[in-house]
């Protein structure tokens, strides 16, 4: 018998022996179990026994069978335990790489998750969704470092553990062919990220219908790998749906809004249509001072890109001021 388990076995052969006041003092020190932490899910297995040792010393007074009864609570407790315990472990190690993720700490990163994706392997399956989550943050770290293949293999297999509960959760599967995407996107091979995005696409329509914030960033990066690709047409088309979405969900100076006519008025500009991309460029810049500050770096962003369109219009003395205000938003924020 493992020693845990047997520390375990102790406690719950004194549990049985007592009597229902003795008991009652059982639930004020919680067995540590060998691991030293208690927790509410330990508290209630001891109180559910309280329930069955009572039982038992009325039914069966056998020291025998409560001994077999004994043992076999022992040994289910300290495996219940361990499991919670590995879980834990899996937690942590998980929130640690995302933390360390968020602070551009990628190298640190990596190595916590994949402890972590060794951890949940060994914990919960090679198949289980938590072996996914973590094919997911170890796949955008790859992608932080331009590891774009190693960061493919993720995503492939995160998709295929997705796949085989696609019934139980299909908008899963549809963010692991979207994460594809961008690794295809970044490599340059548009083709495979538009593909991948109209897959994810179908699915997200399913899940949540053709009006919602997931389906609207879908097509804002569909329109991207269009853009990239010089189809205007599709790219604009794509843009227009999305920005309709957002309209539709979002108040309306939301900045998601900002972003999408940011990106239509550049579909325009690289067109030429220079009248049509000017009042987007306009409408994105007051939304962004509404939401973030008039000194935010998304505002110097839109007055450089007002500008260029300004300048293109032959009104060079509006695009000066623009410009000017832009360089010192910038320069305070260095």
């Amino acid at each position: 018998m493992h020693a845990n388990q047997a520390h375990t076995f102790n406690y719950t052969q004194r549990f049985f022996k007592a009597t229902p006041r003795e008991r009652v003092a059982f639930f004020n020190i919680i067995p540590p179990l060998g691991w030293g932490r208690r927790s509410e899910e330990t508290k209630n297995v001891w109180m559910s026994l309280d329930g069955m040792a009572e039982s038992l010393r009325f039914h069966m007074r056998g020291l025998t069978y409560s001994f077999a009864i004994a043992v076999s609570i022992a040994v289910c407790v300290s495996w219940g335990m361990a499991a919670d315990v590995k879980k834990e472990s899996w937690d942590a190690l998980y929130q640690q790489a995302q933390a360390l993720y968020y602070e551009s700490q990628y190298i640190e990163a990596s190595a916590v998750a994949q402890k972590a994706l060794r951890v949940a392997e060994k914990s919960y399956g090679a198949a289980h969704q938590n072996v996914a989550k973590t094919l997911d943050i170890l796949a955008m770290l790859y992608m932080s470092r331009g590891k774009f293949d190693d960061a493919e293999s993720c995503y492939k297999r995160a998709l295929s553990i997705r796949e085989r509960m696609a019934a139980k959760d299909p908008a899963s599967v549809a963010q692991s062919l979207s994460d594809l995407a961008g690794v295809y996107k970044s490599r340059g091979e548009y083709g495979k990220a538009i593909t991948y995005c109209k897959k994810a696409l179908v699915i997200y329509e399913k899940v949540y219908g053709k009006n919602h914030p997931t389906i609207a960033a879908l097509l804002n990066d569909l329109s991207g790998v269009y853009y990239l690709e010089d189809k205007f047409t599709e790219a604009e088309n794509c843009c227009k749906r999305a920005l309709a979405i957002y309209e539709t969900m979002y108040t309306k100076n939301h900045p998601s809004i900002a972003g999408t006519l940011n990106d239509l008025a550049g579909i325009y500009y690289l067109q030429d249509k220079y009248a049509e991309a000017a009042p987007l460029y306009t409408r994105a810049l007051e939304i962004y001072e509404i939401s973030y500050g008039k000194e935010s770096s998304y505002v110097a962003t839109v007055l450089i890109n007002l500008a260029e369109v300004y300048k293109k219009l032959g009104k060079e003395a509006e695009a000066l001021p623009l410009l000017e205000r832009a360089d010192k938003i910038r320069s305070a924020q260095q």
